[in-house]
Formats: structure tokens, sequence, C-alpha cells
């Protein structure tokens, strides 16, 4: 061995030996991996796939593979509840939750630090409330799947609220509500929900500037983790997902939840029934002050449970059949300048069903279009569709439904995300064209008659009036001659 390769190994020995390299992104945030929980219960529905799952925690998740948008899942982690868990003085609550988990943040980490340590990888957060949940989403893709979960896991067991976020909530509430003051279509969303849900702190109640002033940023991370902690949970994943390394990824994440309730519309139940049903029928009428002229009216009756399928479909024809008719009837004969049927299923209780028809008409005609629509409601009960309405209502379904199957959202936060607690059966909910088919126009004018009862009907009239504009006089106003005279010039 030479001089010269001998000096050159006894350089290499003095190098400083490189140490391991650090962990990065979330394994440098969050530590280490939870430990998975087991699968208790599985079953298969196979046309189209979909997998349901009980986990050892009491988490109810189903896995829906989905061929249309390649390379994306979407996936709904749904707590039990919603705004049907507040307790005196909680009104806005599970709304505010909702708000603060498109900003994930727990009470060890930012926002900011789990922002920066998912990067530039592709996964989206969002919270919406339900009637029944709250709904912490995810947009993800295959790859980033597990980040996602990652993150959801560590703000469900440790949930956080940013004042500022929570300070940005209250101002567009805030906004909202004077927006209601000023616009016909805005005080109509919150009349509806008046109507719908009249007694303070029910689900569908609009909160008021008392309501939102109220949720402080300590009491609201309490309740949320309270919630977390405690209630039910169903998860939807629904899109490019494979099924066993799917279920490894949420037995990691979601099975290792605290152990709570299995979904069910029982564990719903005893909340629901202490939010008062409206006793007769229910009225609203507002006023609004707008140079729009525009005002609008709304004729309905309280409708069916989302769990009452047969009903539930037989109105959906209705809305369409309804819709048609009212177009040809009311707006184009200019008797409206927009028209609107439409059906909402009850989400929790009973009285949050509604089916209702609309019309936008000019001002000072609210209140006498609102009897008109009565009237074709009463018409529809006696007489039911006619054959081509059923033709344009099956069509219009049709194609509503094969706009949904095209996609991966609706299936995972509007259907198989909440079918357990509502008591659905999967079979139910995957419904297609064919399912409609065998309605008859009969069946729907049965089923659409039998809500015809004086003591479920609903009304609500805005009308818009001119703001007022105080007139101007001749000559300075005394405040202004009094300054001037003061002023000396």
């Amino acid at each position: 061995m030479n001089a010269t390769r001998l000096l050159l190994i006894a350089c290499l020995l003095l190098l400083p030996i490189p140490a391991l390299a650090e962990p990065e992104g979330l394994d440098a945030l969050l530590g280490e991996k939870p430990a998975p929980g087991h699968v208790e219960e599985m079953t298969q529905h196979e046309d189209p796939e979909v997998w349901a799952f009980w986990l050892s925690n009491g988490v109810r998740v189903i896995v829906m593979p989905h061929g249309q948008g390649a390379g994306m899942i979407e996936a709904s982690v749904q707590v039990s509840g919603g705004r049907l868990i507040e307790g005196p003085g909680e009104a806005g609550m599970a709304e505010a939750a909702s708000a603060m988990l498109m900003q994930p943040e727990t009470g060890a980490h930012s926002a900011r630090a789990i922002r920066e340590a998912l990067g530039a990888k592709r996964v989206q957060f969002s919270g919406q409330m339900a009637p029944d949940a709250i709904q912490y989403r995810l947009r993800a893709t295959p790859e980033t799947l597990e980040d996602g979960f990652r993150v959801m896991h560590a703000v469900l067991n440790d949930p956080s609220v940013d004042a500022a976020n929570l300070r940005r909530w209250k101002q567009v509430q805030r906004q909202r509500i004077t927006l209601s003051t000023e616009s016909a279509t805005a005080m109509f969303a919150r009349q509806l929900g008046l109507v719908i849900s009249p007694e303070r702190g029910g689900p569908m109640h609009p909160l008021d500037d008392a309501d939102i002033a109220a949720i402080e940023a300590e009491a609201l991370q309490s309740w949320m983790r309270t919630a977390f902690a405690e209630r039910p949970i169903e998860i939807a994943i629904v899109g490019d997902v494979e099924v066993e390394p799917t279920m490894d990824l949420v037995r990691r994440y979601f099975g290792s939840l605290p152990g709570r309730e299995r979904p069910s519309p029982e564990v719903l139940r005893p909340y629901s029934e202490k939010i008062a049903s409206p006793e007769g029928a229910v009225s609203s009428e507002a006023w609004v002050e707008s140079d729009s002229p525009r005002s609008m009216s709304l004729a309905g009756f309280r409708g069916p449970e989302i769990a009452d399928i047969r009903t539930v479909r037989a109105l959906h024809i209705a809305q369409y059949a309804l819709g048609s008719r009212l177009d040809s009837e009311l707006r184009m004969a200019e008797k409206a300048t927009a028209v609107v049927a439409r059906t909402m299923p009850a989400e929790g209780p009973s009285s949050l069903g509604v089916f209702f028809l609309g019309a936008m008409i000019a001002p000072g005609k609210a209140s006498e279009m609102a009897d008109i629509l009565h009237t074709h409601l009463e018409r529809f009960a006696t007489e039911g569709p006619t054959e081509g309405e059923m033709e344009i209502a099956l069509q219009a379904i049709e194609n509503e439904l094969d706009g949904a199957w095209m996609g991966h959202s609706y299936w995972a936060h509007n259907v198989l995300g909440a079918v357990t607690r509502r008591g659905i059966a999967i079979e139910d909910a995957l419904v297609r064209i064919e399912d409609y088919k065998p309605i008859t126009d009969e069946e729907v004018r049965e089923r659409f008659a039998a809500f015809m009862d004086p003591e479920r009907r609903i009304t609500v009239v805005i009308e818009t009036i001119e703001p007022f504009v105080e007139a101007e006089t001749e000559g300075p106003k005394p405040d202004q001659a009094e300054s001037k005279d003061e002023s000396g010039d």
C-alpha cells in the first residue's frame, strides 16, 4: 500500500460520521404513529362495490371504490349530534366548530405548523354542519390519504381554536344577519329556518347577534374536545381506493380513537325529543328595505323523515312535476319572475322535513302569491301528476343521479357518511333511476296527499319596500348654521 493511499484512508477516518436523517414533515411534527385498532364486523355490497365495517371502538366505516375521477378520494368523518347536542347557552357551537376544521389545529400544533409540515401535498380539509352532525371533510390523492388521516386523527384527539379564526367566523355570521335585512333572498333563507325549526336552539333555527357574541374560544374548544372524544362517529371514503390498504390506514388513525357508542337513530332520539315540534300551521312574514323590486313567497308543509324511503322518492317525483307545472302556469304566464319546488326530507327530528313551492314576484303581491301556491299544492294532492309531468320528473331525476354518480363528494358527505345514524340501509342509499320507475302517478298523489294536513301547513312571505330617504330642505340645517356661526367665517 503506497503512502498516498494510506494518507487518503487516514483522512477518511478523521471525517465525522454523518448523523442519521432527522424526521421531516408530519413525522417530525406529530411523532409516532398511533397503534391500530381492529375490525369487529364487515359486510360487502356487490353492485356497486361497497364495504362496511365496525371498528372495535364503535366507529362505523364505509368504503366505496369509485372509478370516476381517478386519482382523487373524498373522505367524510361525521361526528353525530351537530346542533342537537348544544346545551343552554351553546347555540352556534356546532357551526363554529365546523368552521374551525377548515384550518386544522391542535393544542400542540398551530394551523401554520401543520400547513408547513404538509408542504405542497395535495390534501384539503374543510368542515360542514349538518342538522344532526359535524362533518370533517378531506380531499386527497391515494398518495396523500395517510397524511390527511394523520392530521384528522390529531385534531379529533386534541382540537384547538384559534381566536383569530373564530373572530373571522363571527364577522361572516354578522354580515349574513345584516344581509338578511337588505336582501329578500337572504331574508327568505332566514325565515325558512324559523318556520322549520321555530324553537330557539333548534337544529335549523338561525343564529342571532347574541348567540354569536356568546361563543368564546375557550368554551368552543372545550365543547369540541368533549364532542370529538365521546360522540358516535361514522366515516365514508369514496374514490380511487383499494379496500385493504385503506382499511389499514383507517384502523390506525380512527380505530385508535377513544371508544364510544355506535351511531344509530336511537342515540340521537333523546336529543331530538327535547326539541318541541311546531304545533299547527306555521307562518312568517317579514319586510326588507331594498332597491331591488322583488318579493318572495313560500307555501308548503312539514314533510317526511329521510328514512321513509318510498315516500321520499315519491315526493322527489312531485318536486319536479310541480316545478314543471309552476314554470308553465306562473313563470311563463308572467305571474312570477322565478319559481321553485323543493323537497327537503327530515335529516333529524320529524319537525325538520319540509316540501315547499316558492316564487319571486313584484313587490306588494307576496301574500297573494302564497295563497296561489297553496292552491297548487291542494290541486296536486287531489289530481296528482299528469303523464307528461311524470315523464319530465323521471328524466330530471335520472339526470340528477347521473351527475351524482360522476363524482365522489355527494356519496361521501351527503349519503354514505350519514346512513347509519339515520337508519338507512346501504342498498336504499345507493339509489338509481330504476328505483323510481315502479312508483306510479297515483302513488305519488297518495303519498303527497297524506301530508296535506292544515296542521302541517307552512307559509313564508317576504315583502320588499323601498328604503326610506329623508327629504332634504333648502338652506343649511340648524346644526350646520350653528357650526358656521361659531367658526366666525
